[in-house]
């Protein structure tokens, strides 16, 4: 199917393995109608175009249509237990009953297919984690079953919830719609999230809800390093819908610019953390955890055996300009003050204005994490590609090292005095 309508793909149908939905325009054009024909409204034209060109792509290829499964110019549409019509979507009929219909369980493996069940519509209910928790509790080996009140509780508010009509918004790339929102939070096991996207009246409409649970190495991180931990693994989870979007990344943990910009970093994980977040294109926003109230720490379920480590990435360092000086590294003293080479300034050296400009951005960027003003998008990229291994400290660019951090020195001038300096002391 991907292959015979891979033209199609994505603008006009989604493919879920046998199984395709024929996408209708991304607007109603005002039901406007078309000129040639009053009767008839553009977006129904453009959808009837589209629903002619894909059955006889599929039918060129040798392929049938089920023609018990197959329906066409309708407001909504059931798609592996979602309901998609215009710009949202919901839990379908058939997932809601089941959940509802759900009868109390009495053994632990009753109660972990309830959980499962629940689980497939995580991303429609907040703070599922939390709610679930009395009941995921009762699912440990080390715990001896006995059903309770809060266990009777549990069961029936997430039978209530998953009962009720929960629709989830579309988000929106088109230019001028409102600015998309990730706020994240994150305990010692998981991290919770959720994606919004501001309506025309500047509120915070959910689109998504998240979370991922910790592995037990992740899980002994302090909390800064928890924190950037479970910013990585969220953006990796809705990296392919927030790819080349910029959007603003809400955290309640005030020290993660500062971890991300520090030169001593504990080990190459947490380097690799940092290079993956460094990749997307975002305002860090801080808001302190009274007011953090949407995603306010996740549940305290155990790990599925779904749920993925995080994945190192290699990146291009593109580093023709950058010359590091090894014999010039920088040890920590006290753990307060660090001892900075000295560099005699010469006036009238020529500086090219592009490496200048460009350091200048640079620095920029690695002070606040945000994008400059007065730069495009492919230029940002080059400088996020870049910073992977550099950072500011005492107003000084450097380079990140293990034990030693190098001053980048980029002025062609000051590498040779450098080097004469060196040659001499050394007596050579």
């Amino acid at each position: 199917m991907t292959g015979i309508l891979q033209e199609e793909i994505p603008e006009h149908l989604g493919i879920f393995i046998d199984y395709g939905g024929i996408k209708q325009p991304r607007s109603t054009y005002q039901h406007k109608t078309l000129k040639a024909n009053p009767l008839i409204r553009i977006s129904i034209w453009g959808y009837a175009v589209t629903l002619d060109r894909i059955p006889f792509r599929i039918e060129e290829a040798g392929l049938t249509i089920s023609g018990s499964k197959f329906a066409c110019c309708v407001p909504a549409l059931d798609i592996v237990g979602h309901v998609i019509s215009l710009g949202e979507r919901k839990i379908s009929k058939q997932k809601t009953n089941k959940v509802q219909n759900w009868p109390r369980p009495t053994t632990k493996k009753e109660v972990r297919g309830f959980l499962g069940l629940c689980a497939y519509v995580r991303m429609f209910i907040k703070d599922l984690s939390q709610l679930e928790e009395p009941l995921r509790r009762l699912t440990r080996e080390d715990v001896f079953w006995n059903w309770d009140e809060q266990h009777e509780e549990a069961f029936i508010k997430l039978k209530k919830i998953v009962g009720e009509k929960i629709t989830s918004k579309k988000l929106n790339y088109k230019k001028g719609s409102g600015k998309i929102n990730l706020a994240i939070h994150s305990s010692y096991i998981a991290a919770d999230s959720v994606l919004m996207q501001e309506d025309g009246n500047g509120k915070d409409r959910p689109v998504l809800y998240e979370s991922v649970t910790f592995s037990q190495v992740e899980s002994k991180y302090s909390q800064p390093k928890l924190e950037m931990c479970g910013v990585a693994r969220i953006l990796k989870k809705f990296q392919t819908i927030l790819w080349e979007q910029h959007f603003e990344l809400q955290v309640d943990a005030k020290a993660l610019i500062e971890m991300i910009n520090t030169p001593f970093l504990p080990n190459v994980p947490i380097t690799t953390l940092i290079a993956f977040i460094q990749f997307f294109s975002f305002d860090l926003l801080h808001k302190p955890g009274k007011t953090f109230n949407m995603p306010d720490g996740l549940s305290r379920r155990t790990k599925g055996g779904n749920e993925d480590e995080s994945e190192r990435n290699d990146f291009d360092e593109e580093e023709e300009w950058v010359k590091p000086r090894p014999g010039f590294g920088l040890k920590e003293v006290n753990k307060s003050k660090v001892v900075i080479l000295s560099i005699n300034k010469t006036n009238n050296i020529e500086i090219p204005i592009k490496k200048e400009v460009f350091v200048k951005h640079m620095q920029e960027y690695l002070n606040s994490f945000k994008k400059p003003q007065s730069i495009g998008e492919e230029y940002f990229k080059r400088i996020k590609r870049r910073s992977v291994n550099l950072y500011i400290e005492e107003w000084q660019l450097k380079r990140r090292n293990q034990e030693n951090p190098q001053i980048i020195v980029f002025k062609d001038k000051s590498q040779k005095q450098i080097l004469n300096r060196m040659h001499k002391e050394l007596d050579h």
